[in-house]
């Protein structure tokens, strides 16, 4: 089965660059703009819309990870982890925190722990 090949136009205008992909029209006013859409919308596929700035940083951190500079974004990516890790812990902690909390509540001021008439039917058993 062939693959089915892109349809690229480049055109020359009096104020920058035409590009089409796949009759999808884009528009740049300097040739590192054509660059980067070029790389963006028919290297990578990428069809919708998207502002420069956005092609610009997403190619920028393409290149970085492909130069070694990936070990940055692995780090991120190691940190999201631990992030949601830490999130699970801070919930279990809340959930004891109240627990606690209710427990501290049921004592009387001698130190005695007040006991629930749930408590009271355990100990007669």
């Amino acid at each position: 089965m062939e693959k089915e090949l892109l349809n690229i136009k480049i055109q020359p205008l009096p104020n920058g660059y035409a590009l089409d992909v796949d009759n999808q029209k884009y528009m740049y006013h300097s040739l590192e703009g054509l660059i980067e859409g070029f790389m963006f919308h028919a290297g990578l596929g990428e069809k919708p819309y998207c502002n420069k700035e956005f092609i610009k940083d997403f190619l920028a951190t393409a290149i970085a990870w492909k130069t070694g500079d990936g070990d940055l974004v692995r780090k991120n990516i190691d940190l999201v982890d631990e992030n949601k890790r830490l999130l699970s812990t801070i919930q279990t902690s809340k959930k004891t925190i109240k627990r606690l909390k209710e427990r501290i509540k049921s004592i009387d001021k001698n130190g005695n722990e007040l006991l629930n008439e749930e408590d009271n039917e355990d100990d007669e058993e």
